[in-house]
């Protein structure tokens, strides 16, 4: 930024010196933090200044135009939040000529203007149809239309000038003003054109407004197609199916919930990603609250206990598995084995947690000890919260600190279930050096305060038989993992798929036979000839002959209009009756729903053509009068005008 000044007035700077500025401050942007606001504002605070200036001599000609940068300089604006002054950018960029703009930059402006809001979705459409025109690339606008055909279904396109950026900008504006069908329709053409090579940006959208159900299955489509998403993405996906799993009442749906958890590591590591430490402590930490705390009052029974043993026995069985395939050993593999062992009351896993530990040479870091700590009073196992807290002295003698005020009241909460208060006054006298009034206060309350008791909760358990198979079926996925792990190398999807649904015993509309017929028929020409098969087929980043990706793709995104079509007639129908009875309606965005449709008992012949008009139907433009559709917001959904047309 230093150099710009100088640079700026040199006649060698050319259009792609332009393009490499533009990217790497797009680039700077992105590399920070978008979770850790303080410092991510910094690097904002710094970058707008030469933002504008970069925008201003562009526009004074100091600077030669180059599309791509202006597509860099609309996405920095977008994700700086600074949609006023990218609005304005993008209107002075669609009076210039075609060295300005092209179709990404346009697709870039229609996401930057949905973002900003304020604006209807005709209005972003008639820009879609408007780039189309004025970059119509060789047929761009029949080839990006939902009933296009794609000559050679079993290769990669090859036609020039498809807008998939285009494409990108749209899809974006259809869903963050609620139009949840188009949206889908975008998906569907541009994995039509390119099921093995879509940006990860497609996706994300999804994942993000979406309800649960169909972001999870848009997240394996990704997946499924070779898209390596940063890991926080995977991240986010099993915690939200952790908090969603609180929800539920029935020992079975939790263990749905675990087997959908192990699901979307396995197809992210079929994808290419790598497993880390939050994602161990998420699915683990679920595999915790898979039964919920009982009042200690409260007897178990033994098909209760039987299958609390089955869920630490598979949870060890796990942990030691991937460490063995070769996993790096995350401090969360072991810290999650011991708030299992708290939880579950199973002294001798905390035990064999504790030597794993120290035979992996694992540093758990300050929040590890205190975890430890807490988990050794919850079990009793005094000797254990001695060893513990000597521990984090020893650490703070040797590093010259102080014990921390955390620690301190960790400590007093430990001796308090482990029912020895001398050994915390004990320690309170020899390192009175070490703990301020303040927190000698705070943990001398934190030592006489009553035990948590939990509230009784109604809770469907199921036979010990029963949690064996389920916990058998995650167990299996997990060992998928490992062998991926130990080889470094995808497993073949044709023999050991992933599932693509939330319900692993989801019924589809019809079978993959009558899905193949009328798939055949919408996506074919019968006045052209087959294309020649010549040589190997084409494959995914996954393994998958495109011709059979691109017919999954197509099955599955068939399925998310049926399901979405379900939620918006299930929101209407809430907002109705909340209508009706005058009471505040939220529609919840993280349930899950394990009931599946029952496809119905009649002739094959006959279902098949049901299953033709049903598509037809999903696929078909919505009016007005008979189609409401939903926006997601923080908290559920709020109900939005349809837009007058639907996607050309």
């Amino acid at each position: 930024m230093e150099l710009y000044p100088s640079i700026v007035a040199s006649p060698l700077l050319t259009r792609d010196d332009v393009r490499r500025l533009a990217q790497a401050l797009h680039a700077h942007l992105r590399n920070s933090n978008p979770r850790s606001e303080p410092p991510r504002q910094r690097t904002i605070d710094a970058i707008v200044p030469f933002l504008a200036r970069v925008v201003a001599d562009i526009r004074l000609g100091k600077l030669p135009p180059h599309p791509v940068a202006h597509v860099h300089l609309l996405g920095i604006y977008k994700e700086s939040r600074l949609y006023m002054e990218g609005a304005a950018f993008w209107q002075w960029l669609a009076e210039q000529d075609d060295r300005y703009v092209d179709q990404a930059v346009y697709g870039a402006a229609i996401e930057l203007l949905a973002y900003k809001g304020g604006g209807s979705l005709a209005a972003l459409e008639a820009l879609y149809t408007d780039a189309l025109k004025r970059f119509p690339g060789t047929f761009a606008e029949y080839h990006v239309s939902p009933e296009a055909i794609v000559a050679d279904r079993a290769n990669q396109t090859t036609i020039p000038g498809v807008p998939t950026a285009l494409v990108q900008g749209i899809l974006t504006a259809r869903l963050l003003h609620g139009d949840w069908q188009n949206a889908y329709l975008a998906l569907d053409t541009a994995l039509r054109l390119y099921p093995a090579s879509l940006p990860h940006r497609f996706f994300e959208i999804f994942m993000r407004e979406r309800p649960l159900q169909e972001a999870y299955t848009v997240f394996l489509i990704a997946c499924r197609s070779g898209v390596v998403f940063t890991p926080n993405y995977l991240t986010t996906c099993l915690s939200t199916l952790a908090r969603a799993m609180f929800n539920l009442n029935s020992l079975s749906e939790r263990l749905q919930t675990i087997r959908a958890m192990a699901n979307a590591m396995y197809a992210y590591v079929e994808a290419g990603g790598s497993l880390e430490g939050p994602h161990v402590g998420a699915f683990f930490g679920a595999i915790r609250d898979l039964q919920p705390l009982h009042p200690r009052a409260t007897d178990v029974s033994e098909n209760e206990i039987k299958i609390r043993n089955a869920i630490v026995t598979a949870a060890h069985e796990m942990t030691s598995r991937l460490i063995q395939a070769g996993m790096p050993a995350h401090p969360q593999f072991f810290l999650s084995l011991v708030k299992i062992a708290a939880r579950f009351k199973v002294h001798g896993l905390l035990s064999v947690a504790l030597q794993d530990i120290e035979t992996a040479q694992v540093e758990v870091g300050d929040i590890g000890r205190r975890i430890i700590l807490n988990a050794a009073g919850e079990l009793e196992q005094r000797d254990i919260v001695e060893g513990s807290w000597n521990n984090i002295v020893e650490r703070a003698e040797k590093e010259g600190s102080k014990i921390s005020h955390l620690d301190w009241v960790t400590l007093a909460r430990a001796c308090r279930t482990a029912s020895c208060a001398d050994f915390f006054n004990r320690q309170v006298r020899a390192l009175k050096h070490s703990i301020d009034m303040a927190t000698e206060e705070a943990a001398a309350k934190e030592l006489v305060t009553s035990q948590f008791q939990p509230k009784p909760f109604t809770y469907d358990s199921m036979e010990f038989s029963e949690s064996e198979t389920q916990l058998g079926d995650v167990k299996r996925i997990v060992q998928n993992i490992t062998a991926v792990v130990m080889s470094g190398q995808p497993l073949d999807l044709r023999k050991t798929p992933f599932d693509m649904y939330l319900n692993p015993n989801k019924q589809l509309l019809g079978t993959m036979e009558q899905y193949r017929s009328v798939y055949d028929e919408l996506s074919t020409d019968p006045h052209q000839p087959a294309p020649a098969v010549e040589g190997s087929q084409a494959l995914s980043p996954t393994g998958l002959p495109l011709a059979e990706l691109r017919f999954q793709n197509w099955v599955t995104i068939v399925e998310l209009l049926n399901e979405a079509d379900q939620n918006n007639n299930l929101v209407q129908q809430g907002l109705d009756d909340a209508i009706a009875k005058g009471t505040a309606f939220t529609a919840p965005s993280t349930k899950i729903d394990f009931r599946g449709f029952v496809r119905p008992q009649i002739p094959d012949v006959e279902l098949r053509e049901k299953l033709r008009d049903k598509i037809r139907y999903l696929r078909a433009p919505r009016s007005n009068a008979n189609h409401h559709i939903f926006q997601k917001t923080g908290s559920g959904f709020v109900r939005v005008k349809v837009p007058e047309s639907g996607a050309p």
